[in-house]
């Protein structure tokens, strides 16, 4: 009769001691894991983030500065193309034109 209340009992602290651990094992892997992913996904994202943000900087700035310059470049030629038409006319028209 002990020998069979041992053995029951044995297999019931037995049963119990290894359901404690598995779920202490589980909870701990899933915790390691869960942390271990939402850093790796993070520094995913944010690799990304700064990738697009930089080229989607770079394009605007590049785009900002090909119009500005070309509006500004625009203006000069035509300006001094004005200038040059001008004085040639002058010129033309009247000769003793001094300038």
């Amino acid at each position: 009769h002990d020998r069979h209340l041992t053995a029951a009992y044995d297999r019931h602290l037995t049963a119990a001691h290894d359901r404690h651990q598995t779920a202490a094992h589980d909870r701990h892997q899933t915790a390691a894991h869960d942390r271990h992913q939402t850093a790796a996904h993070d520094r995913h994202q944010t690799a990304a983030h700064d990738r697009h943000q930089t080229a989607a900087h770079d394009r605007h700035q590049t785009a900002a500065h090909d119009r500005h310059q070309t509006a500004a470049h625009d203006r000069h030629q035509t300006a001094a193309h004005d200038r040059h038409q001008t004085a040639v006319h002058d010129r033309h028209v009247t000769p003793d034109y001094a300038g």
